[in-house]
């Protein structure tokens, strides 16, 4: 697998230029270079990368014309790959795969969210309520680009494991959160943080973490549970 940074790079500097990256957040493990960067290039950030790069589009855009993500993604090599079996797209390139995500709340639905701004289909994921109460805008190779809190980035993806049928991509979300988690627990500010998201979140999104962290990570577990 050739994961190429020159893609990702080329890519946020096409999604800035065209006015798209202000309107929604990175999610996923393509998020840790930026941490990395934000954490002044300390190797101690984890590099674990994908081929997916997943965008959370937040709810109620304000664009005064509709911007054609999949236009701007082609022009760059990706091709619209759209299963009929689950009604939802995806951008695919040799080196990467792009998809674009909602919050979803209540009972959910089966078929795909239309983003008429963007003209795309989004997916529906539990959970991300949280990384729109809890991100940040880091400055990446001169372009700002929103992505989680990184305390909000490794409760999501311990959350999100609970979901995952994959059970490579659980491992692998499992092993991103408890590495980039050991590193947040050196700080105090980033203790705190991790404090702060934990308190914010719901009393069941909550139980759901203890759980999953009694099993993966008893260091991160203490942090939400010592006096």
């Amino acid at each position: 697998m050739n994961n190429n940074p020159t893609l990702f790079d080329e890519l946020l500097d096409l999604l800035h230029e065209k006015d798209v990256l202000r309107h929604i957040i990175l999610i996923g493990s393509w998020c840790l270079p930026i941490y990395r960067v934000y954490f002044n290039n300390t190797p101690e950030v984890p590099i674990l990368r994908t081929m997916d790069l997943d965008i959370l589009i937040p709810p109620k855009l304000h664009l005064q014309n509709v911007i054609d993500i999949p236009s701007i993604l082609k022009s760059i090599g990706f091709d619209e790959e759209f299963s009929h079996l689950t009604g939802y797209s995806k951008y695919v390139h040799p080196e990467m795969e792009v998809e674009f995500m909602v919050a979803e709340y209540g009972k959910g639905k089966r078929e795909p969210y239309t983003i008429k701004p963007f003209n795309v289909l989004a997916q529906g994921l539990r959970y991300m309520s949280l990384v729109m109460e809890h991100s940040i805008t880091v400055i990446y190779k001169g372009i700002p680009v929103c992505v989680p809190e990184p305390s909000a980035f490794v409760l999501l993806k311990f959350l999100v494991s609970t979901k995952r049928r994959d059970t490579i991509k659980r491992e692998r979300d499992l092993k991103t959160a408890a590495e980039l988690g050991a590193f947040l627990m050196m700080g105090i500010d980033q203790r705190s943080k991790l404090k702060s998201v934990f308190s914010s979140m719901h009393k069941n999104w909550q139980k759901t973490l203890l759980h999953v962290l009694s099993e993966q990570s008893n260091p991160l577990l203490n942090v939400f549970i010592e006096k």
